[in-house]
């Protein structure tokens, strides 16, 4: 069951005082409206009722998906005191290594789109270096390459893009890559919530 409690917030415009739904965890299935406002983000979204002023608000909660079976820990800026206690939580049986902590908004829908596509998180983050450096070979300077997300998987393809190109910007790998490096490589054991990127994916491999 999801679970929230009421919160006081105050307008960057204006400074008029209001109530914001913090969600302590949230629980979504696949047809659930919650699933798409994480998704779209106006979930986190603020409106002033005093001068109709919206902003995104920030606070650590747990996205549940009970039909896929995979739970997000999202943790803005990475709290390390945060990020502590939260590994030390069991984690339910059904979810087995499939529970994650985030820190950015772009990293909770990338693990949702990730998991949703029932593809390996560690494989996808081992992937981007070999999809950055054809991205840079296309005249993309390096710092914005490195801002690559999984995008989708579809009809044998798996498509990452950089957000902040716009939705225009995506570049497909075919599935068959994924597929050999799963292969070619043995996995060690996820236990609890934990954090992968691209930095750590690689000690995951046995």
């Amino acid at each position: 069951m999801s679970r929230m409690h009421l919160q006081e917030v105050k307008c960057t415009k204006c400074g008029n005082a209001g109530k914001f739904t913090i969600w302590d965890s949230i629980n979504v299935n696949s047809e659930s409206k919650t699933k798409q406002e994480v998704k779209n983000l106006e979930f986190f979204k603020y409106i002033c009722p005093n001068c109709g002023e919206s902003f995104q608000i920030d606070y650590v909660t747990v996205y549940n998906d009970v039909k896929n079976n995979f739970m997000i820990y999202y943790v803005p800026n990475g709290n390390p005191e945060v990020v502590r206690k939260i590994e030390n939580i069991i984690v339910p049986e059904k979810v087995g290594e499939k529970a994650r902590i985030v820190f950015s908004k772009d990293d909770l829908l990338e693990k949702i789109s990730i998991f949703e596509a029932n593809l390996n998180d560690v494989l996808i983050e081992l992937i981007k270096p070999f999809v950055i450096s054809k991205i840079e070979e296309s005249g993309i300077e390096k710092e914005r390459a490195e801002t690559l997300y999984f995008f989708s998987y579809k009809d044998g393809k798996i498509t990452f893009s950089i957000p902040e190109m716009g939705d225009n910007y995506k570049v497909d790998i075919p599935k068959h890559l994924y597929d050999e490096l799963a292969k070619r490589n043995k996995f060690k054991e996820i236990i609890g919530f934990t954090v992968i990127d691209k930095d750590n994916a690689a000690t995951y491999l046995d």
